[in-house]
């Protein structure tokens, strides 16, 4: 991938807008012609929509799956581009519809039929190291599929997104696209993507403009990025996959005092997560592996692995299968992941079946354990394009972002949007970002259809108001109600109940339920919880998908290690935003982690209350606990980001939820949340006091409850 690769570039651009010529349907030439059969010529036509079809050479020549849905007739002389961007194991074919309901859900009215009915070229491809091995089914047109990657080849691998290789593949191909079709205007481009492809359309939205491709050949446009859709993403891949629990960086004092400071100002770094957690400004909803400004994605330590999603990942990443991999791992040595040597697939034995110590001094990490904390975060993670963000800051214009995000995603939670959303806000008050947060994503998520209809909705007029040119406003974070399967009543995107704005992820709540627990106790690394899989989000469900898992709000196993249950609440409160256990503490050990749950407990027989078998009955029995929130904290001395006693904050995943009269709420602290988490493998014993735990809610004022 050198600069001495341009000649064979320039004749893979000459020899490929050639070919589109026959295969697009521009004029025809006689050096297309010798290679035709390698596409499809004319652009077949499935239902109403007409797409073209091809295997086309990216910047460095790997060839690409790649299908080009063309506008519908009748829709415009010029049309806007939008790409959409595939999960990981999926291919191009996850956003393709031959109606606009496409799955009924995430797909509806947000899908290439409905983009196409609407005037836009919509591109489609399948990223490096995954393959088609079948046309699409059901919903989706039967466009030809393929595997033309080859896993011994290391540029065709899966490069995990990074900047240097997927993220060049999208503006390379998106340029290629308004090159060979005049109608395309470069000047209107949106991007949307799913988990993988989220993680990669928050990526792309640090780049205002697309100029890599004109770079490489000056014959290509420089296209205009007005507007990103990522849905269910990360922005900080290290913390995502590990989170440490430890605060953010950044810290607006509240959203009026945001409005008020010039652009690019920020504040200094925060300390602990603030108690309060509610118009005030909180560091834990910008937690994040490192600082942004950090090329090297320093400044917390390595969290608690999320060993049940990254072993699936990993199972996929190795071996070829019909759920869309190629096999042959992972390639994790692009430019920006040097200068240390990356051997293949190393990070994920290092950091995961090696595990602990991964530092020896704050921010300092050996070995592949610099390289992952770089390669996860200035590499491939959103957050720390710091360059791209403050570029933006300082011109005319800026990406507009519609964010939408999971409150019950255990896999990419609500602190992916919210870390981010902060730091634009720092850079410029008016920066035009939204985040939208339901009960959806990944599993545990309950992806009902109704919530994705009114957040695609959303999405689209957020889409059409800035594809013709993004523009600076006063932007709100949204979020709807999360109701349990096991509960009674329904989401309803419409109640006004359930539907909340403000202008920070803080300001969503007005006061808070505190409850100091009557005892503390001890737990240690040895210690396993009868929960386990029951509160794993992907034990018995098979996610190649965004789908829902039964029962968003999995019942108790059993009482942890620690486990304690408050008096009852006397009125309705609605928990909104993230919440924490603040925990005074002393630790044996070098290392270890503490893993918090919050159940809610209806009035039933007091023998339920603490879980058990009785509790995975369907339906469920009265006085069950079901999960409504989980985080977890990274206690970590050896490299000196925390000391052997004193007292930690950990912060929630978070949720919005309706905490009803007589209702009780229990806290389960454990060093084993398995299999969701890796256990620790150095031994540790944790001491501590009386635990609190703080939820913010939507209500104002303080309720106190008794934790006996």
């Amino acid at each position: 991938m050198s600069t001495g690769a341009r000649p064979r570039r320039l004749v893979l651009i000459v020899c490929f807008a050639v070919l589109a010529a026959v295969v697009w349907g521009l004029a025809a030439s006689s050096r297309a012609s010798a290679a035709a059969p390698v596409f499809q010529s004319p652009c077949p036509t499935y239902g109403d929509e007409q797409i073209c079809s091809g295997e086309v050479p990216s910047f460095d020549g790997t060839l690409l799956d790649v299908d080009l849905t063309k506008p519908a007739q009748n829709t415009g002389t010029t049309h806007p581009l939008i790409v959409m961007l595939h999960g990981f194991g999926n291919n191009k074919h996850e956003w393709e519809s031959l109606t606009n309901q496409g799955d009924g859900a995430d797909k509806y009215d947000w899908n290439s039929h409905w983009f196409s009915q609407h005037g836009y070229y919509v591109l489609t491809y399948t990223a490096r190291g995954f393959s088609d091995p079948r046309p699409g089914s059901g919903y989706q047109p039967p466009t030809p599929g393929g595997s033309s990657t080859d896993p011994a080849q290391p540029q065709s691998r899966i490069h995990l997104k990074s900047r240097d290789t997927e993220v060049k593949d999208t503006q390379w191909l998106a340029a290629l696209a308004a090159y060979s079709f005049p109608d395309i205007d470069p000047n209107q481009v949106g991007v949307s993507g799913g988990s993988y492809g989220g993680g990669e359309s928050w990526t792309q939205a640090s780049q205002a403009k697309w100029t890599f491709p004109h770079q490489q050949d000056s014959t290509l446009p420089v296209l205009q990025l007005q507007v990103a859709i990522p849905k269910y993403p990360w922005t900080d891949l290290s913390y995502s996959l590990a989170p440490n629990g430890h605060p953010g960086p950044w810290a607006l004092e509240s959203a009026s005092q945001a409005e008020q400071q010039p652009p690019g100002s920020v504040q200094p770094p925060a300390g602990y997560c603030d108690v309060d957690q509610s118009l005030s400004d909180d560091p834990c909803y910008s937690s994040s592996q490192g600082h942004p400004e950090s090329d090297s994605g320093s400044g917390n330590p390595f969290g608690v692995v999320k060993l049940s999603y990254t072993q699936l990942f990993d199972t996929w990443a190795q071996s070829a299968s019909d759920s869309g991999t190629i096999g042959g791992g992972l390639q994790l040595d692009d430019p920006c992941d040097q200068p240390h040597p990356a051997p293949a697939d190393s990070w994920y034995t290092t950091a995961v079946v090696a595990g602990e110590p991964y530092s020896s001094a704050p921010g300092v990490d050996s070995g592949n354990g610099a390289q992952i904390r770089r390669g996860l975060t200035e590499c491939r993670s959103a957050y720390y394009q710091d360059e791209g963000w403050k570029f933006q800051a300082s011109g005319p214009r800026r990406v507009a972002i519609f964010s939408i995000q999971g409150w019950t995603d255990d896999l990419f939670a609500p602190v992916e949007s919210f870390r981010e959303f902060k730091y634009l806000k720092s850079l410029d008050p008016t920066w035009p970002v939204e985040v939208a947060l339901a009960d959806i994503g990944h599993p545990r998520a309950k992806n009902s259809p109704d919530t994705w209809h009114y957040l695609n909705q959303q999405a689209w007029q957020w889409l059409q108001s800035n594809i013709r040119g993004s523009h600076d406003q006063q932007t709100n974070i949204a979020s709807l109600q999360t109701v349990c399967d096991n509960s009674p009543g329904a989401e309803n995107p419409n109640d006004p109940n359930q539907n909340i704005t403000a202008r920070s992820p803080e300001a969503l709540s007005n006061g808070k339920i505190s409850i100091t627990y009557g005892q503390g106790g001890t737990i240690t690394s040895a210690t396993p919880d009868p929960n386990g899989a029951a509160d794993d989000p992907i034990a018995n469900t098979a996610t190649s998908q965004v789908m829902p898992r039964p029962g968003n709000c999995p019942p108790s196993a059993g009482p942890a290690p620690y486990t304690a249950i408050s008096a009852p609440l006397t009125n309705d409160r609605i928990y909104v935003g993230l919440g924490s256990v603040t925990v005074p503490y002393t630790l044996t050990g070098t290392t270890a982690q503490i893993d918090a749950r919050v159940w809610d407990i209806p009035p039933g027989p007091a023998a339920n209350q603490a879980g058990g078998p009785q509790c995975q009955a369907s339906p469920l029995p009265q006085g069950c606990p079901v999960l409504i929130s989980r985080g977890t904290y990274r206690l970590d001395v050896q490299g000196g980001y925390d000391s052997p006693t004193g007292q930690i904050r950990i912060p929630l995943f978070g949720n919005e939820y309706d905490f009803q009269v007589g209702h009780e709420i229990r806290l389960d602290l454990t060093q084993q949340d398995t299999p969701y988490l890796r256990v620790s493998n150095l031994p540790s014993t944790i001491t501590f006091g009386n635990p609190t735990l703080t939820l913010p809610t939507r209500q104002s004022g303080t309720t106190n409850l008794a934790g006996p």
